[in-house]
């Protein structure tokens, strides 16, 4: 079994094992695919792509308040895919995984009791892009965000005047992609700027008796009012999308970068029995198909040459 199908399976199995959570977000990458384009196909040269640099980067932290426990975990190195890692840990209220390498960018994180917390970040970027002259590049990957947080109990306390309850669950992810350049041609100046991404959070609160301020007769003034439970689930799925073009006749720069993250907390004091986070993400969704970047800079010509 290759290692982005084991870190998939992994993610599969974090997500169906937490049964207890009050807060638990996900975040992915897949699909990464590249395009050439040649925007003068008459002139015989086959367009190229180059990367130089980058950095990779994974890590993950997870904290327990009440029993004053915590564990993080994390690594960089230079170099596009400069390395492959699977970080799984977790505690007796909290619990979060992260896997990068040449296939895979996925990050999840739960947490089902009180004052506990998490948040993970994966992401690899390539330095710099050079593109062949007279190139058009476009660059796709399809991104995939979850985020849920219920509250099973109401609010300790009597009324809260205009904090409202103060016992509440938050959860957010994200999965992005950028991609930057500017450069001289044909006496005018190219300056473009992708950041495409996908975001979502969501809240939990449990209900409460609190004040509002009425403009209507006879109730002039603050008023008593109760605020039922808050739970939320937000999932979101598309297509990200960048493009390089380079219309000038020497090559040109960009530089390119792919990212997910996610964060949560909970403060609930008695954990909530849930079933699998929904909609899980499928094989193809979960596990990021690097795989076309490595052949497609494995593949290409060293430079555009002539056919001449």
């Amino acid at each position: 079994m290759t290692k982005s199908k084991v870190a998939l399976a992994c993610l599969l199995c974090t997500l169906a094992t937490s049964s207890m959570a009050a807060s638990d977000a996900a975040a992915s990458l897949s699909n990464l695919k590249f395009q050439l384009i040649d925007l003068n196909p008459l002139d015989g040269i086959a367009p190229t792509v180059t990367y130089n640099g980058g950095k990779t980067s994974l890590s993950l932290s997870i904290a327990d308040a009440t029993t004053g426990d915590a564990d993080s975990a994390s690594r960089t190195r230079n170099g596009y895919q400069a390395f492959a890692r699977v970080y799984d840990v977790s505690l007796d209220n909290v619990e979060g995984f992260a896997s990068i390498d040449n296939q895979t960018l996925a990050v999840y994180g739960a947490a089902h009791g009180p004052s506990t917390s998490y948040s993970a970040q994966a992401s690899t970027f390539a330095q710099q892009l050079t593109l062949s002259a007279q190139s058009m590049l476009i660059i796709t990957a399809k991104a995939s965000v979850t985020a849920r947080a219920v509250n099973p109990q109401a609010c300790p306390g009597s009324y809260y005047y205009y904090y409202g309850c103060s016992a509440s669950e938050t959860a957010s992810a994200s999965a992005g992609m950028s991609l930057n350049y500017n450069y001289y041609a044909n006496n005018s100046s190219v300056s473009v700027s992708f950041n495409d991404s996908l975001n979502v959070s969501a809240a939990g609160r449990g209900e409460y008796t609190g004040y509002s301020y009425s403009y209507y007769y006879p109730y002039y003034g603050y008023v008593y009012q109760q605020y039922p439970k808050l739970e939320e689930i937000k999932s979101s799925e598309r297509l990200l999308t960048a493009v390089f073009m380079n219309t000038s006749t020497t090559d040109q720069s960009a530089y390119f970068a792919l990212s997910t993250s996610i964060n949560g907390q909970g403060t609930s004091s008695l954990p909530m029995s849930l079933t699998t986070l929904t909609p899980v993400p499928e094989a193809d969704t979960a596990a990021l198909a690097i795989v076309g970047l490595g052949g497609l800079f494995s593949l290409t010509r060293m430079r555009r040459r002539s056919l001449a």
